[in-house]
């Protein structure tokens, strides 16, 4: 039970993550149906309910609506724990190219937009591309999110739509990017075996998917393109971690 009530818990911060309407809501869910989570010792009930009602977030003085779907595990992780965003030095900013390969349903890309960047969202999955666009209607920001769908890193493959990272650049006049949030689960070998984004990139922000690919792997490589690079362990409530890695020059 104490497992369960710290779960429960952890929505008490959501007003300073969400707008008061979104609190509210969730509020009243938990009390409603907090008999029934003691009881079943689990949040699953929670869970459901939550993914039936929108979302809003506030992050870094932007108001975001999704699916409520998306607060566990996507923008619990990105928007309230700010993931990829460990410090000042990265921070999307208006004018900003970003670049967010492995874009699922626009989490990064919708806020990059919001926030005045100029944005490609790549995502394999033409389900979660359809996603994208309609969360980017929905937030107003549909204009500054170039979707496209395939995937980069990956060896050529007929049920996937692979792509060339280097060859995107070029195709779009991208001379440089800001910003590059990359998770791409375990694809990264091959994204890394290409060189002109590397010499054209100035911010990367990863999740590291080992066994495909190890965090010292592609430190060893940006470290040899000129970047600094720091490296973090995350340990999840169910006692899982996530390797995330940040690089600059």
């Amino acid at each position: 039970m104490g497992n369960t009530f710290k779960k429960i818990m952890k929505f008490v911060m959501l007003p300073f993550f969400s707008d008061l309407k979104t609190y509210l809501r969730i509020y009243f869910l938990i009390l409603k149906l907090l008999p029934t989570m003691l009881y079943n010792k689990n949040i699953s009930i929670l869970r459901e309910e939550i993914g039936k009602i929108n979302f809003t977030y506030k992050i870094f003085g932007e108001k975001i609506t999704l699916p409520g779907k998306t607060f566990f595990g996507f923008a619990e992780e990105i928007y309230i724990r700010k993931c990829y965003f460990p410090n000042s030095n990265f921070q999307i900013k208006k004018g900003m190219v970003v670049f967010d390969l492995g874009a699922n349903i626009g989490i990064v890309s919708i806020l990059a937009a919001k926030l005045g960047a100029r944005v490609f969202a790549i995502e394999m999955e033409k389900e979660l591309c359809e996603e994208i666009l309609k969360n980017a209607k929905t937030n107003k920001c549909e204009d500054k999110i170039k979707i496209i769908n395939g995937a980069v890193g990956y060896q050529k493959d007929n049920k996937i739509n692979t792509l060339s990272l280097d060859k995107i650049l070029e195709e779009n006049n991208i001379n440089n990017i800001d910003f590059m949030k990359i998770d791409i689960e375990g694809a990264e070998f091959g994204l890394f075996k290409e060189t002109i984004w590397l010499e054209r990139t100035k911010k990367i922000v990863m999740e590291v998917h080992p066994p495909q690919v190890t965090p010292e792997y592609i430190k060893e490589i940006l470290l040899n393109n000129n970047y600094q690079v720091n490296y973090s362990e995350v340990i999840d409530p169910g006692g899982s971690s996530t390797s995330y890695l940040f690089a600059n020059k």
